[in-house]
């Protein structure tokens, strides 16, 4: 029963995190590889600090949704499970607004490096789309989780992020219309929504 639970969360994990590292390898092979990995590096770091705040509701939502069921009232989990699901949509909009409103801000903090403060700038636009798709899919991946049906959301991952994401972001960044890393990122925008 355990590794019925386990196994697929570990793969949802990994799916995600091994595309990841396919897009930072990926991104060594742009045009400019030395801007574009540094980009890619620093708007890694401000989407796992944007991860705050949908991480805090998935751990609720996920052990809301889990009490509820557990104490047999579906009517709790689909109440804390709708609560999540707003309270994530409202609260990643709101993120994606002031990171988007504030890009031009996060690129100054990188004035060693100016190409690579441009790169982020012009990519946070892009970035905000991601994070707010990926922010909605962190809490209601803590809905599944607290509903134990962890093996319905992995081959969800695995066609999204492997079939889709990886392929049509590295289509676009190397093939049409070759925009390298803003291509990656596109494919991983798909991918999350």
């Amino acid at each position: 029963a355990y590794l019925r639970l386990s196994v697929p969360a570990m793969l949802m994990g990994i799916f995600e995190w091994w595309s990841w590292d396919i897009v930072s390898f990926l991104a060594g092979l742009c045009p400019d590889p030395q801007t574009a990995l540094a980009a890619n590096a620093l708007l890694s770091s401000v989407i796992s600090l944007a991860y705050a705040l949908p991480t805090g509701l998935q751990a609720g939502v996920q052990t809301l949704v889990g009490n509820a069921l557990g104490a047999q009232s579906p009517r709790g989990a689909r109440v804390g499970a709708r609560v999540g699901g707003w309270l994530a949509l409202g609260t990643m909009v709101a993120q994606a607004s002031l990171l988007y409103a504030f890009r031009n801000a996060w690129a100054s903090l990188f004035r060693a490096e100016p190409n690579v403060g441009a790169e982020v700038a012009s990519l946070l636009r892009w970035t905000v789309f991601f994070c707010a798709g990926d922010g909605l899919q962190i809490v209601l991946s803590g809905v599944i989780t607290g509903a134990g049906k962890q093996a319905v959301t992995t081959p969800v991952l695995l066609t999204s992020y492997w079939i889709l994401g990886l392929p049509l972001g590295a289509a676009a960044a190397f093939a049409y219309p070759k925009n390298g890393l803003l291509g990656l990122w596109w494919g991983m925008a798909l991918a999350v929504w």
